[in-house]
């Protein structure tokens, strides 16, 4: 008896869900295949905190910008400015938290290499 490309499909769901939920459970140690050592050790190596570590690890290809399109004068009204003023907002918020966490990674830097 085969089974329908629905069920296998539903199996295989399955059995992700029950590898997730288990890994869930586990001991993580968010070692990087790339990266000769594991969080612990980096702790141990980078003055207890492996922020640098993670950076490094999760560093993917940023994909371009879309490009600009001007915004006709008949569509913006107070809703659009309302959008872009809390998108500036955001980016504010995102820009200085960047720059809070290069400090911060600045400073354990020169922590470590005193």
């Amino acid at each position: 008896m085969t089974e329908s490309f629905r069920e296998q499909q539903q199996k295989q769901q399955q059995v992700l869900a029950t590898q997730a939920l288990l890994g869930s459970l586990t001991t993580q140690t968010n070692h990087h295949p790339l990266l000769p050592y594991s969080s612990l050790h980096s702790d141990n190596v980078m003055g207890g905190s492996s922020l640098l570590v993670r950076a490094l690890a999760s560093s993917a290809p940023r994909r371009p910008r879309g490009e600009k399109k001007p915004i006709p004068e008949t569509l913006k009204d107070e809703k659009y400015y309302e959008r872009r003023r809390r998108n500036n907002l955001a980016a504010k918020k995102s820009r200085d938290a960047r720059k809070q966490r290069e400090d911060q990674v600045g400073g354990e830097r020169s922590v470590c290499h005193a």
